[in-house]
């Protein structure tokens, strides 16, 4: 179980979501980078596709803010990929072109082309399936390239802290293992190369827990707990950067106590909240009343468990009155897709569902995963028995 997993257990997320405001559902304007179509027609194969350009992007992202920052400040921890590959021919060639990135400062074709095949290792080792290795087509190739020309190092360059891939000492201990993205002095970014504008609940759920373990535990490498007090979202395909302080998520006067329930909980592994102990924090005093109340700065927002809101709701109760937002490219840039690749339009889904499962909440999502299981094991199994006929 990973902290991802922990942070939807519904003990978890109750008493998280109880607590916590969400100050933005979708993130502003259009998208500035759109990916490119996909040739092919396999959902199990487009997501893997999609999923394969986000580890890479999520790997030359890393080496980009390193080499912006002072290597003082540069706490780096080891590569999924070295440590489920050691001696792998395309690590160690990932490594060589890593390198010589540091010194030139160019993103070239053969350091995509080692990433690319770097992070399949990463993919498999995250989702516990096997793969082969796809090939990076030149459209993904160049929409890649495209994002990292017009990364903008002022906005990642740190005074005190520059942590790529941080994770906590407490974590395989009694916390879940747990990895977030980057850490920018006192800012936990997670980075999120998506389509879909839309920040998930789940997205400030796991945030949370991230800021959470650096209240009760050191960052490894580290050699202070330092606290985090910002935590935002990196948005690429958007040239997007928000970010809000964590006491705008969740009241300072309420911090404590929360870091002292989950501290207690990760020991035991049992969440209960005790509502004589923690009286202090009245949207959990009683029972929960699990609906959607008006956003303001003073007052909490409870959600639906189903986490499904109207993009209409969100807009009305859910836009910060004051937030951070910053352009991880230059102002005005716009990439167009390439004349003979077509954009995939983004409300199109992969599986189409019955009418009564449309509806939303947790049926939905199950009954998606299944049918994506159910698809991902045919998939195999006519792989597996042309390769037999063979």
């Amino acid at each position: 179980m990973s902290l991802t997993d922990l942070m939807k257990r519904p003990d978890v997320k109750n008493v998280i979501r109880a607590v916590s405001r969400y100050p933005m559902r979708n993130i502003p304007g259009v998208m500035a980078f759109p990916p490119p179509a996909y040739s092919v027609t396999d959902t199990n194969e487009s997501h893997l596709i999609s999923s394969l350009t986000g580890v890479t992007f999520d790997y030359l992202f890393r080496f980009m803010v390193e080499r912006t920052n002072d290597k003082a400040l540069v706490v780096s921890q080891p590569w999924i990929s070295e440590l489920t590959w050691r001696g792998n021919v395309g690590v160690m060639e990932a490594r060589h072109e890593y390198r010589r990135y540091l010194k030139t400062g160019k993103i070239t074709d053969a350091l995509v082309q080692a990433v690319w095949v770097m992070a399949h290792s990463d993919y498999i080792y995250r989702s516990g399936a096997h793969y082969s290795l796809r090939e990076l087509t030149d459209p993904i190739l160049q929409n890649l390239k495209e994002m990292c020309s017009f990364f903008r190092p002022d906005l990642f360059r740190a005074q005190r802290h520059c942590i790529l891939n941080p994770t906590w000492e407490i974590c395989g201990t009694i916390a879940p293992p747990a990895d977030a993205d980057l850490v920018i002095d006192n800012t936990l970014y997670d980075l999120k190369l998506r389509r879909n504008r839309k920040i998930e609940l789940h997205f400030f759920d796991q945030i949370i827990g991230y800021a959470l373990l650096s209240s009760i535990s050191k960052i490894k490498g580290v050699p202070e707990m330092f606290p985090i007090t910002h935590i935002g979202f990196i948005y690429p395909r958007y040239d997007k950067v928000v970010r809000w302080p964590t006491n705008d998520i969740i009241a300072p006067e309420h911090w404590d106590d929360v870091v002292t329930w989950f501290r207690e909980g990760l020991e035991r592994d049992s969440f209960i909240w005790d509502h004589e102990r923690f009286h202090r924090i009245n949207a959990v005093s009683g029972e929960i009343d699990w609906k959607k109340k008006p956003c303001n700065h003073h007052q909490m927002l409870l959600f639906d468990e189903s986490d499904e809101l109207d993009d209409d709701e969100h807009d009305e109760c859910n836009q910060p009155q004051e937030y951070q937002q910053r352009s991880l490219f230059p102002e005005g840039t716009m990439i167009k897709p390439q004349a003979n690749i077509e954009t995939k339009d983004s409300s199109a889904k992969g599986t189409t569902l019955p009418a009564r499962w449309k509806q939303g909440g947790l049926r939905s999502k199950f009954t998606k995963a299944a049918l994506r299981a159910m698809e991902l094991v045919q998939n195999v199994s006519t792989l597996l028995l042309t390769r037999y006929k063979k």
